[in-house]
């Protein structure tokens, strides 16, 4: 049986340059995805400090109408 013939040094070549070709877009697709999951993630932080903060502003609120009121009862 005749061995089997050898990759020519194109063929070697090219299947690197395909190697790498590939390896770079499954990078690039990766990185992608971590900017996006990243900016999300940043979207979703921001969120829940604006909600924090105007369920703070809300309390405060609440307590100045409290002491209010209270001042006012005593005038009575």
């Amino acid at each position: 049986e005749p061995a089997a013939p050898l990759a020519t040094e194109r063929q070697i070549s090219a299947a690197l340059i395909a190697a790498q070709q590939t390896a770079d877009a499954i990078v690039g697709e990766a990185n992608e995805n971590a900017d996006r999951i990243r900016n999300e993630a940043d979207a979703k932080a921001r969120e829940v400090i604006r909600q924090a903060l105007a369920e703070k502003q809300s309390e405060i609120e609440e307590i100045d109408r409290l002491k209010a009121s209270r001042d006012e009862f005593k005038n009575e």
